[in-house]
């Protein structure tokens, strides 16, 4: 073999091994590739499960807070609407003309002779036969005072008793559901 042909087989060889070489160098770094991303899919899964449970019940905590504060303004206009028919009822018991003789009969029943009665300042003026003391800062009813004790028929008086006593069943009333 002369010279020439040993060069061109020496080349030959570099060659081929050169190609293995860059064909080994390309499938070790296809298969790092291959591994980073399929640890990169991991990890972006692990990321997101680990998103959804930590966020999860802090969702939950942010629904719960909004169903709770719902029910608060559903319960406070439920309360309003409670509060409103009462006072109608209130005024509609102080324009009733028998009024001022209820009044009178109330003073008359639960005043002994050493009592003070007191009505609010316009019904003072409605109710006759009934010695009053001074008015009283009410908007209607009456308050006896016998001594230290005093009796408190004030028509808010009343009022806030029946809407303590009767709330469950009114509510049933004006909110069945």
């Amino acid at each position: 073999m002369g010279a020439q042909e040993l060069t061109a087989k020496i080349v030959a060889d570099a060659r081929g091994r050169a190609e293995r070489l860059l064909a080994e160098g390309r499938a070790a770094a296809d298969a790092v590739r291959e591994r980073a991303r399929s640890e990169q899919a991991t990890t972006s899964e692990q990321a997101r499960l680990a998103t959804e449970r930590e966020t999860a019940p802090v969702v939950e905590r942010a629904k719960s807070t909004a169903r709770l504060e719902r029910r608060k303004r559903l319960l406070a206009a439920r309360w309003q609407v409670l509060d409103s028919v009462l006072e109608q009822a209130a005024k509609q018991v102080m324009a009733d003309p028998s009024y001022p003789e209820l009044l009178a009969t109330l003073a008359r029943r639960h005043a002994g002779p050493d009592a003070s009665v007191h009505f609010s300042e316009a019904d003072t003026r409605r109710v006759k036969g009934v010695k009053a003391g001074e008015p009283a800062a009410i908007t209607g009813g009456l308050l006896v005072r016998m001594g230290k004790v005093e009796v408190v028929m004030s028509l808010e008086e009343l009022l806030s008793e029946i809407r303590s006593d009767l709330a469950g069943e009114l509510a049933k009333v004006l909110f069945e559901e």
